[in-house]
């Protein structure tokens, strides 16, 4: 879409100051923006906007990306219960030398 004239596109802030992503607009109207934080391509074709793969250009869906966060935090939390547990048990070594 549009406001004011220009094509609605996200910003980022740098230095303390907003600025526009670029847009890449293709010859069939759809436009595409790249976000450096995120590492995807925003993405919307006039009808539908989608969040992309910037390296395969696929879809990618929200609840996968939430189930792959809440795998990360969990392998996260097992490493350091895993890292707790083998404290203790040095700890407990050293008290009963």
């Amino acid at each position: 879409g549009e406001l004011y004239g220009q094509p609605l596109a996200g910003e980022r802030l740098t230095g303390g100051v907003y600025q526009p992503y670029e847009l890449q607009v293709s010859a069939d109207g759809s436009s595409k923006a790249y976000s450096e934080v995120l590492g995807v391509d925003f993405y919307w074709d006039g009808q539908e906007f989608d969040v992309l793969d910037p390296e395969t250009g696929r879809t990618i869906d929200p609840l996968e990306i939430e189930r792959d966060a809440r795998r990360a935090e969990r392998l996260e939390s097992e490493i350091r219960e895993r890292e707790l547990l083998d404290e203790i048990n040095r700890l407990r070594s050293r008290l009963n030398d």
